[in-house]
């Protein structure tokens, strides 16, 4: 994903922050480095009447950046130091943001376990407790499925990348889907997850 303002502004307005990754490391740290930016940009415009807050946030120009800051931990000690006021709030933004993962194109077990390690990575240097959604196998389904310029979903709902998007689907709605192709047409059967609040 892209790293400019106008991408992250985007991301930050939405209401559910789903992120999708690739399991090559480059395109797992470009990932963590996107995560960490929208963090960072929501902080940012949280304290933007704050001009020493925005010098400790803002590493848009790597060449200006405070490397002191470059985690939420050292970030908080900075802010325990020089802005014990304003601490409460920024653990409350960081607590906040809780972005859904996606690893695409798998193609081994290996490559399953690229989700788990992005979330501890994320946990541990940003403090933000993402959601693995699931992910999606590498198959000429989809390619052949893009040539045609036919939706893989709709193409064959029963393969197993289109079973892989259900569960992801499932995952951000909290219901369970089906999709079934009849006669040339989709059929989606829903089931809503209720939750009582009661322990059984």
């Amino acid at each position: 994903p892209g790293t400019n303002f106008n991408v992250i502004d985007f991301f930050n307005i939405s209401i559910q922050n789903v992120v999708l990754t690739t399991p090559e490391i480059t395109s797992v740290m470009k990932t963590f480095s996107f995560i960490r930016s929208v963090l960072f940009r929501r902080i940012s415009l949280a304290f933007q009447g704050n001009p020493e807050i925005q010098k400790l946030v803002d590493h848009s120009n790597p060449g200006n950046a405070n490397f002191e800051t470059y985690t939420t931990d050292l970030l908080r000690e900075q802010f325990t130091k020089d802005f014990p006021d304003h601490l409460e709030q920024l653990n409350a933004i960081v607590k906040g943001f809780t972005p859904g993962l996606v690893v695409n194109r798998v193609r081994s077990k290996k490559d399953l376990l690229t989700g788990d390690n992005l979330l501890k990575l994320v946990k541990k240097f940003l403090g933000v407790k993402a959601t693995y959604l699931g992910y999606i196998i590498e198959s000429d389904q989809v390619r052949d499925s893009v040539d045609e310029m036919v939706p893989f979903l709709i193409k064959d709902p029963q393969s197993t990348p289109s079973e892989n998007l259900q569960q992801i689907i499932s995952s951000l709605t909290n219901a369970d889907l089906e999709f079934v192709k009849r006669d040339g047409k989709i059929f989606v059967s829903k089931q809503v997850r209720l939750s009582s609040g009661w322990e059984v």
